[in-house]
């Protein structure tokens, strides 16, 4: 059974960015299969309110094999299957997921709203909230769902080895941590090359979730300004151009690296002056740094099983290529997921066992107890590695940018035990951007 981050992590956070199901105001009739199944409404239609496509509950929940009832005094839906309680109030857009006696409060964009004696929920956010995959199709005006619990009920692959180097992250718990850091940026632009060299400290905390830290960075200005001279001449160095060497000669920063949201959130004088706003955060995919599978595998630890973290990745499948065929294109997802990382795919007996990938290769250490010691993760694709013990973590990565810079990290961390826990987000504001 999926546990309750999985809902936080990638579902909401996901649907936040690319909003609920969205629709023409003026669409035409709306489709709705579950499992390429076309669903039947008898006496209320799907309908289009403020960009977001709705659907009477009953007719979805049920569908889907969930019990569903109504409370009339909270105005509140009720859908519960498998053990999980799904909970969606006329005019609020929070959701509640109750399971395993845990509830979480995720917000989303979209409230429930009755009409005509009917009660209608946002498609997508009920949908996902069951454990489903959902699209949507332009052209024929289309919602495609798949309910991929079924699909992973009747799954036989094991991942025991993966199973356990997800327990190793969380065994760690809440740990305090201190190191230093390396940052080597060639930044390429209109000006030519101008390289952002930089040195500094790490201390923080970090868990299976998350790391918080802060520290302070000394960049080499010298090397800064002989570039910016090369390039524009002697008199460029002006006052302003002074005064941002000065700040960036030495500055405090503070970062969240959230394995739960899949992101770097960077605060500080160099966020801002990549593009954040002042006193705000810059936020960048950890996949965009260290390879796309090696940033879902890194976000992987905040789940409690690898099953969940399949059914993370096949909730994510496009089904807008396969309309007809929604179903056979999110088994086929997952059955490669399951020879990627099942047990079946590992290599190696006793005290180390590895797995390749096209992307990436893992090696787990065990010691005595069959626990895992150590992880070494290494991105074939973007030239970085992770390697992780009780103790610490050394963290190595280099790439060229789509926009012609490079990029190269060094980070080394000793960690202690007894930390504080971590942020998995900052608050304020946040701007996403690409590396340059």
């Amino acid at each position: 059974m999926m546990r309750k981050h999985f809902f936080f992590r990638t579902l909401f956070c996901s649907a936040l960015l690319a909003a609920a199901l969205t629709v023409p105001a003026l669409a035409a009739d709306i489709t709705v299969k579950i499992d390429d199944q076309p669903v039947s409404f008898t006496d209320a239609r799907p309908v289009v309110r403020n960009n977001r496509t709705y659907v009477p509950f009953r007719a979805i929940f049920e569908q889907m094999g969930a019990a569903v009832d109504w409370d009339n005094q909270s105005q509140t839906v009720i859908a519960n299957r498998d053990g999980r309680e799904v909970r969606l109030q006329l005019g609020k857009t929070d959701v509640r997921i109750t399971e395993d006696g845990s509830t979480d409060i995720l917000a989303t964009d979209a409230a429930p709203f009755a009409e005509n004696n009917r009660t209608y929920v946002p498609i997508r956010f009920a949908s996902q909230a069951l454990g489903a995959c959902v699209d949507w199709v332009q052209d024929s005006q289309t919602v495609l769902i798949v309910d991929v619990q079924k699909l992973l009920g009747s799954q036989t692959e094991t991942y025991a080895n993966m199973d356990a180097y997800l327990a190793f992250a969380r065994a760690l718990g809440n740990q305090a941590v201190s190191g230093t850091a390396t940052v080597n940026l060639d930044y390429n632009t209109a000006m030519g090359i101008l390289p952002v060299h930089m040195t500094g400290t790490i201390s923080g905390s970090k868990n299976a979730a998350a790391s918080q830290v802060s520290g302070a960075l000394t960049m080499d200005t010298a090397a800064l300004q002989s570039a910016i001279q090369k390039n524009e001449g002697e008199g460029k160095i002006n006052a302003e151009i002074q005064t941002l060497l000065q700040h960036l000669g030495s500055t405090s920063y503070q970062a969240i690296v959230s394995r739960q949201d899949g992101k770097l959130y960077l605060s500080g004088v160099l966020a801002e002056e990549l593009g954040g706003s002042s006193g705000g955060w810059l936020s960048v995919p950890i996949s965009d740094l260290a390879g796309a599978e090696m940033g879902h595998i890194l976000s992987a630890t905040a789940q409690q099983k690898f099953s969940d973290y399949i059914a993370v990745m096949a909730q994510q499948a496009s089904l807008k290529d396969t309309p007809d065929a929604a179903v056979a294109a999110v088994r086929s997802y997952i059955s490669t997921l399951q020879q990627t990382y099942g047990d079946s795919a590992w290599t190696g007996t006793g005290a180390e066992k590895t797995l390749n990938t096209l992307a990436l290769s893992i090696r787990l250490q065990y010691g005595a107890a069959n626990t895992v010691e150590s992880v070494r993760l290494n991105s074939r694709d973007m030239a970085s590695s992770v390697t992780q013990t009780m103790d610490g973590c050394e963290v190595t990565l280099s790439q060229h940018t789509p926009k012609g810079s490079t990029l190269s990290v060094a980070l080394s961390l000793t960690a202690t035990t007894n930390g504080s826990a971590p942020s998995i987000r900052p608050s304020g504001d946040i701007t996403p951007i690409i590396l340059p």
